[in-house]
């Protein structure tokens, strides 16, 4: 296989000598990078480990190791490949801190399609706009939420739903009917990877698009800021829907080796010493 990059890479002291590291630095981009094929499943395949805690509110826990969210991203991308969604089609991703969250955008990037990851607070009219100027041709979310897309449901050919949502796809009965063998797209450094939108401070939101190679670069910023290793736990407590997630959560520690902590519940200051403690976590 074409060696992306060295996983040794991420041993060992980074910082003992900061002018000379600086110095000898090379991004070394290659010119095709898939996150879900190059990182996740090769991974699975020659290192694998814990990738993903979650937690809800109430306690209940789930922990997926590489091999298990490179299988389930396959099956996710076999469901949207065999829907008709292709490289470069745009899929909305509304969900909260789910593990399911991590396989859809994985298995959406496998396939080279571009996943928008939005909050679940938007609304309708939030939604409408988003589709309409992205062409969103696919969206995913929690079934409560459906209604939301109610006035460009027409216009998404592929609707998945996490729980029983009429004209939606069902995520479990899909995913259970679905190949876990899947041949990733190629996807070249500058092809578009993932598509985030801005606050809408000043107007409507911005569409920002980053390119392949900047899900590459984000795994720089894990090793020198982060400091994340194999075997760390980091917990980000940022929203699914912001750059962040991206950055902090799936893409820089996941490119490490490194496990992401994913809690599912309110923010109660007195409980997060105690999940720190419960599950590990290194770096938050």
């Amino acid at each position: 296989m074409r060696d992306v990059w060295s996983f040794n890479e991420v041993s060992g002291e980074t910082a003992e000598n900061y002018d000379a590291l600086r110095a000898g630095f090379d991004w070394r981009v290659p010119e095709t990078f898939n996150f879900g094929a190059d990182v996740i499943d090769r991974r699975a395949r020659e290192q694998d480990g814990p990738a993903l805690i979650w937690q809800d509110a109430a306690g209940s826990t789930q922990r997926y190791s590489y091999s298990d969210l490179s299988r389930l991203s396959n099956k996710l991308a076999d469901v949207l490949r065999s829907r008709g969604i292709k490289k470069g089609d745009r899929v909305i991703v509304m969900l909260p801190r789910l593990p399911e969250w991590f396989i859809a955008l994985i298995g959406i990037m496998k396939i080279g399609a571009v996943p928008i990851p939005c909050i679940e607070m938007l609304t309708a009219r939030d939604i409408e706009y988003r589709v309409s100027n992205a062409e969103a041709s696919a969206a995913i979310c929690r079934a409560e939420h459906t209604a939301k897309f109610a006035s460009v449901q027409d216009a998404i050919p592929v609707r998945i739903a996490l729980g029983e949502a009429e004209s939606w796809l069902d995520w479990n009965g899909e995913l259970a009917k679905a190949s876990e063998q899947l041949s990733p797209a190629v996807v070249r450094a500058d092809d578009p990877a993932i598509m985030y939108y801005t606050s809408g401070s000043t107007g409507h939101p911005k569409a920002v698009v980053h390119a392949s190679r900047a899900i590459y670069a984000w795994r720089v910023s894990a090793i020198y800021w982060l400091d994340l290793r194999p075997g760390e736990v980091i917990w980000c407590t940022a929203d699914t829907g912001w750059s962040k997630a991206g950055t902090s959560i799936i893409f820089g520690p996941l490119s490490c080796g490194a496990c992401a902590f994913f809690y599912d519940g309110p923010f109660v200051p007195s409980e997060r010493l105690g999940l720190l403690r419960r599950h590990g976590v290194t770096v938050y």
